[in-house]
Parts: C-alpha cells; sequence; structure tokens
C-alpha cells in the first residue's frame, strides 16, 4: 500500500510547512505517510456525518 501523493523534494513539508529539501526516498515516503495522515480526521468526520445523516432516515438513502 502506499500513500494517495508521494511527496517530493520541494514539496511543502506536512511537519513544518518549508520546502523539503531531502533527496532520501525513505524520508521522503514517511513524510507523504504523515501527509496522508493529517487528512484522515477530516475524512473521518465527513464519513462520521454520512453515517449519522443515514441513521437519522432510518436506514434509506437520499435519492
Amino acid at each position: 500500500m502506499r500513500p494517495t501523493k508521494l511527496l517530493k523534494t520541494g514539496d511543502m513539508c506536512p511537519c513544518c510547512g518549508q520546502p523539503i529539501t531531502t533527496t532520501r526516498p525513505d524520508v521522503l515516503y514517511l513524510l507523504s505517510w504523515i501527509n496522508e495522515a493529517r487528512r484522515l480526521p477530516g475524512s473521518i468526520s465527513e464519513l462520521c456525518q454520512v453515517m449519522s445523516d443515514f441513521n437519522e432516515g432510518g436506514g434509506k438513502r437520499e435519492a
């Protein structure tokens, strides 16, 4: 499994917001996973909202 977007030298660091200067593949891969994980809370809250809407509607999808 791979992160959705592999970061590269020059991309913004997910930790500090500065451009990434390293060219080490292992560090870029780790930063890519950190970047991926930062997006999860929003995705999880969106999923919870969809599930809540689904349950409030008696388990029926809106058309």
